[in-house]
């Protein structure tokens, strides 16, 4: 940009100090007019929460203790596998909004493992944790006699060991009741 093209044909004693500090920064604050963005996360929207707890429980599913019957050992699982997340989502030191919602997923856990526990004494083993489903695997719907592919993903398949049963679990942390968001 020569002299005669420049833009700026004010300036406050602010901008000529972020010109001084940074020439670059000042043509885009003050020639382009961009704002910076602050991306750093103050609080989790409502998916980074289900994410979080997702996560959690999906790593559980995974893991040596995904069968244990004891509701202590199954909670310590959870929360180690839901601090691991948050460590590699917000680093070590997240905004403190993001450690009360961190918080509060322990909280909803204690309710999980209280219910895993019981699962597991009545014979319930996890079989899959987050299974991606597509038409390439046979999942289909048919509608008006034409069959339509139809992808997803199921967040938990248990097997009952002791009546060969089969579940399907959808986890929900949003508080809608399944029915109603399905």
């Amino acid at each position: 940009i020569s002299i005669d093209e420049c833009p700026v044909t004010a300036l406050s004693v602010t901008g000529f100090k972020a010109y001084l500090e940074c020439p670059y920064r000042f043509y885009l604050r003050h020639v382009l007019n961009l704002k910076p963005v602050d991306d750093a996360s103050h609080e989790l929207a409502a998916n980074q929460f289900g994410d979080l707890v997702h996560a959690a429980v999906e790593d559980f599913g995974r893991s040596e203790e995904s069968n244990s019957t004891d509701e202590q050992t199954i909670l310590k699982s959870l929360h180690y596998h839901l601090h691991r997340y948050a460590k590699s989502q917000f680093g070590k030191h997240a905004h403190p909004s993001v450690d009360l919602q961190i918080r509060q997923a322990e909280r909803r856990l204690q309710f999980v493992a209280a219910e895993q526990a019981k699962r597991a004494a009545e014979g319930w083993v996890i079989h899959d944790t987050e299974k991606a489903l597509d038409e390439s695997d046979g999942a289909k719907l048919v509608v008006d006699g034409r069959e339509m592919g139809l992808r997803g993903r199921i967040d938990r398949i248990d097997r009952n060991t002791g009546t060969g049963q089969w579940a399907v679990l959808d986890y929900k942390t949003d508080g809608h009741k399944p029915e109603k968001k399905h």
